[in-house]
């Protein structure tokens, strides 16, 4: 079981792990308005160029879908320090150790049943 004093830092820590993901996440979108706003056009003759350009931007969306789901996740997390189920495996209801938590802060379950 963890105290209340585990309880606040790991609240404290998921706040600033949610709040950087959303500030990664709108630095990405930035970025990509800016390239979008450039007005470079690409080549079309240098498929290279097309393909890097192409690749670029979807590694940009998936990076902002993972910033998006770790802010999620941060605060369901919080929302389970506040009603008193963090910490709980939601399959089987035992206690998710100290060092998993840890590790992942936003975990919902422990490793028998994550995996």
């Amino acid at each position: 079981m963890l105290s209340h004093a585990n309880l606040a830092e790991f609240r404290k820590s998921l706040l600033a792990l949610a709040e950087r993901a959303e500030e990664v996440r709108s630095e990405l979108t930035t970025e990509a308005d800016q390239k979008e706003g450039d007005g470079l056009a690409v080549d079309p003759y240098r498929p290279a160029e097309l393909h890097n350009q192409a690749a670029g931007e979807v590694v940009t969306a998936q990076l902002r879908d993972l910033e998006k789901g770790i802010e999620r996740e941060a605060l369901l997390a919080v929302g389970r320090i506040d009603n008193g189920t963090f910490g709980k495996c939601e399959r089987c209801g035992n206690a998710i150790p100290k060092g998993r938590l840890e590790a992942i802060p936003y975990v919902r379950n422990c490793m028998k049943c994550a995996s």
